[in-house]
């Protein structure tokens, strides 16, 4: 009676190469699933950065505020496309980090029309508002469109074969609403020191909260939104190999 599989040299059961190769590509599968997701995870974190010195820098410097904010997310962009190649990420580029460097783009723009005289007349002035207006309505947009921008950040913490679940894209419409509930808000706040004609007085305590701390405390919990709330509607994806994203099954009528 023949063995099952062939014995090796020492006597052992020979495992059959295939098995192998089978075993370890399903453990790289899983370790680049789990450094996507860290970076998933780790990137809407990141992208305070461009957005916190924008509004930092502001009152310092309308110029600084537009170079700095466009440079530091056009980096982020950069090191997402490495890390791409790398096969740390699966996704390239997030809509997120465009609209991020677009308005910024923008508002650089901005500065030298009509021959610079927008600069203090409406950059500076509504630097805060134009940003966090225009980030509102493309998440708005995103929405309408039927492919929400924090969609992309979804998908990264999840395995590939989970994507389409049909738990994935409501999560991404609740945490792309409450991006458009923030961005709103700083810009309605901003109201706040123009209402009361403070919005030239950069040392002013409504211009600095409602100008430059409310925003930034705010993008940093649409952060932890965007990070806590999904996980309680798709947290059994993180694990899963697809089994779970059949929606429609087939049964042979014939099978008994």
């Amino acid at each position: 009676m023949s063995s099952p599989l062939p014995y090796n040299r020492t006597g052992a059961y020979a495992v059959p190469r295939q098995v192998i190769a089978s075993h370890l590509s399903e453990q790289q599968q899983q370790q680049h699933n789990s450094t996507a997701a860290f970076f998933g995870n780790l990137w809407p974190f990141l992208l305070i950065i461009p957005y916190g010195l924008a509004m930092g820098l502001q009152d310092i410097s309308i110029r600084a505020a537009c170079i700095v904010g466009l440079a530091s997310s056009g980096a982020l962009c950069s090191l997402g496309f490495a890390l791409v190649l790398l096969q740390a990420r699966r996704i390239w580029p997030y809509l997120f980090e465009l609209a991020l460097t677009g308005v910024f783009a923008v508002c650089l723009g901005l500065l030298y029309v009509d021959g610079g005289k927008w600069e203090q007349q409406v950059v500076w002035r509504s630097f805060t508002f134009i940003v966090n207006t225009a980030m509102a309505v493309l998440a708005l947009v995103s929405i309408l469109v039927r492919y929400p921008f924090t969609l992309q950040h979804i998908r990264e913490s999840i395995p590939r074969a989970s994507w389409r679940h049909p738990s994935v894209r409501p999560a991404a419409y609740w945490t792309t609403a409450f991006w458009v509930l923030t961005f709103t808000a700083s810009s309605l706040l901003y109201l706040i020191p123009v209402a009361a004609q403070r919005e030239y007085f950069i040392s002013d305590r409504l211009n600095a909260a409602f100008r430059v701390a409310v925003p930034i405390a705010l993008f940093l919990l649409a952060d932890v939104f965007m990070l806590v709330f999904p996980h309680r509607i798709i947290a059994h994806l993180v694990v899963s190999n697809g089994f779970d994203t059949a929606t429609d099954m087939k049964v042979n009528p014939l099978a008994r």
